[in-house]
């Protein structure tokens, strides 16, 4: 509702039956001769109008802003729903390096640990070989 300066409540009317009634009206008191009348009619029916006409626009402005705002949202969560992808991504390929690292290097201790067992053993065929060298030598030393 609005107030206008005559004082009086106007309901909100439906365009289309204001404008009816507010040209038959004017119609009339212009076709009498009532002139001060007319106008004085016409310019509540322009009050009217413009009353009208900035509560549809308030409206249509709220209903722009409340179309803007979640949209503004809806643009903000996916920006975050991507950025969780993105850095989710991150943590796993970092995780994959990770254990990428840690094979290579349990791989590197184990073929350090073969090689050490592979010198180890080569070691102790020599002694081996040695000692059964040297027991020929005695055996054959003392069968001289």
């Amino acid at each position: 509702m609005q107030i206008l300066s005559f004082g009086m409540r106007i309901p909100q009317i439906q365009r289309g039956a204001f404008q009816i009634l507010s040209y038959k009206i004017n119609g009339g008191n212009s076709a009498i001769g009532d002139l001060r009348s007319a106008l004085t009619c016409y310019q509540m029916h322009k009050k009217i109008a413009d009353s009208m006409y900035n509560e549809a626009s308030g409206f249509q402005l709220a209903q722009f802003q409340v179309e803007f705002e979640t949209e503004k949202k809806d643009n903000a969560i996916k920006v975050l729903q991507q950025q969780q992808e993105i850095q989710t991504s991150d943590w796993s390929i970092q995780g994959h390096q990770y254990y990428r690292y840690h094979r290579v290097a349990v791989l590197t201790l184990l073929l350090a640990l073969l090689y050490n067992r592979y010198r180890l053993k080569q070691r102790l065929h020599r002694q081996l070989e040695q000692n059964s060298r040297r027991s020929m030598k005695k055996i054959l030393l003392s069968n001289n």
